[in-house]
């Protein structure tokens, strides 16, 4: 998570990184969000969700915060693209001042109402289009775990027939570990292990006939 604070019309970032991480696959969108609270503070961070889905804030609806958000293809396995998630805060840092400076918050009895100055709407409208075009994400080192595995050699990997279930999700942490190490952000381990499990099977079948 990147930390920010807006005052006297300054970008300041608390910190400065989100750590590369995979996102979305089947049936997930990765998804990037901005979120500028009223005081000024504010947040980058990524996560995944499904890809028919959105996640009401009742904040922003109040008026005492504001969120952009934007998605990566949805059914697609992604990483997160730290450097250029890191330059797209500091290229919009000067906007997000600028929508703060233009923000008030009109309270009534029960609500509360969120107004943007015509200069604060149209640096918020630049901030959604710069995420909309961004590259914060991509698919570069993005693999199959089998296809990995299959690359790098399973004879590291301690599979036979009579390896349980258990024990199949007991190895994907250290997979995943590896193949990071190797600078490949993998998905779908537990599959690709019960496949080659399930290839081993088909072969000792085979051999008994």
């Amino acid at each position: 998570m990147i930390n920010f604070d807006v005052n006297d019309g300054e970008f300041v970032s608390c910190s400065t990184s989100i750590p590369p991480q995979l996102l979305g696959g089947n049936s997930f969108s990765g998804e990037i969000v901005i979120v500028l609270e009223a005081d000024g503070a504010g947040e980058c961070d990524v996560r995944s969700l499904p890809s028919n889905s959105w996640i009401e804030n009742k904040a922003a609806q109040r008026g005492v915060e504001i969120q952009w958000t934007s998605r990566a293809p949805s059914n697609t396995w992604v990483r997160t693209n730290e450097d250029a998630i890191e330059a797209m805060i500091l290229e919009i840092g000067p906007l997000l001042a600028r929508v703060h400076a233009g923000h008030d918050v009109l309270e009534n009895a029960d609500t509360s109402e969120g107004t943007l100055s015509d200069d604060a709407q149209e640096a918020a409208d630049e901030i959604k289009e710069i995420m909309d075009l961004g590259d914060w994400w991509t698919v570069d080192d993005v693999l199959d775990a089998y296809d990995w595995l299959e690359q790098s050699g399973w004879e590291a990997v301690p599979l036979s027939l009579t390896t349980s279930n258990e024990e199949l999700r007991q190895m994907v942490d250290d997979i995943e570990r590896r193949a990071l190490e190797d600078g490949f952000f993998i998905y779908d381990v537990l599959y690709a292990l019960k496949s080659k499990q399930g290839e081993m099977e088909d072969e000792a079948a085979a051999d008994v006939i």
